[in-house]
């Protein structure tokens, strides 16, 4: 497989779904902030991971999409073990749910920007040049009618030679086409844009690591997280 500016694409089918942080991201709107305010009633983990969490809350939560970012390791490190919990909040809202579940592993926080949660890495708060904060000083869609077509103009200006995201190419067409011109905006934030104008409640997952990163754009997760380093995609 060739690597060319930094983006690689492979035709992968996999369906995953919302997850949830806090940190950084776009100044909510009204709609949005409601959002985050719907009950939820009672969220229970059973010796589960901290992105079952993030999958129950996405079937219980309505009109949001959650995107994440796993802990990329380098490649010559292996996998961060992930640690399982047995916990229950019950009468909350979404946004103190999400508190709670990053309470509970404190290596993930959340953001929102407009209709998205994202679910990141705490310690990319503090890291110069993490790939999904790096930002895109002027970025112009035009009549884009495919968001798969679009990744490109986000991915290749900030992609260095030795890192390669690796996406699926089965995105399907959008119902109108999407034309933006943004400024001084991070991968993640761009990476949104192109999301939401599919639907507000789709979102994308980053597994991998640092040099050879896998992108998946999704509607429903469905993806359990790995029970050990082996399994982990």
């Amino acid at each position: 497989m060739s690597i060319q500016y930094g983006f690689c694409a492979v035709l992968m089918l996999w369906f995953l779904s919302p997850l949830g942080l806090r940190g950084q991201g776009s100044k909510p709107n009204e709609s949005t902030v409601d959002l985050l305010q719907q009950p939820i009633q009672e969220l229970t983990l059973k010796d589960q991971y901290f992105m079952d969490g993030i999958v129950k809350l996405d079937s219980l939560a309505s009109g949001l999409g959650f995107s994440v970012e796993y802990i990329l390791p380098s490649p010559e490190a292996p996998r961060p073990v992930d640690p399982r919990f047995t916990a229950k909040i019950t009468a909350v809202t979404l946004s103190e749910a999400l508190d709670w579940l990053c309470r509970l592993d404190p290596r993930y926080t959340w953001s929102r920007d407009g209709t998205t949660i994202n679910v990141f890495p705490r310690a990319s708060l503090e890291e110069k040049n993490y790939y999904f904060t790096r930002k895109l000083s002027n970025l112009v869609f035009r009549d884009e009618r495919n968001a798969y077509h679009a990744l490109p103009k986000i991915l290749k200006p900030i992609s260095s030679p030795k890192e390669a995201v690796i996406t699926w190419s089965g995105v399907r067409d959008y119902q109108t086409p999407f034309n933006a011109s943004l400024t001084n905006i991070t991968v993640r934030e761009a990476l949104n844009r192109l999301i939401q104008h599919l639907s507000p409640t789709e979102g994308w997952m980053v597994t991998g690591n640092q040099e050879v990163m896998l992108l998946v754009v999704y509607d429903t997760i469905t993806l359990r997280p790995p029970t050990s380093n082996a399994e982990r995609p």
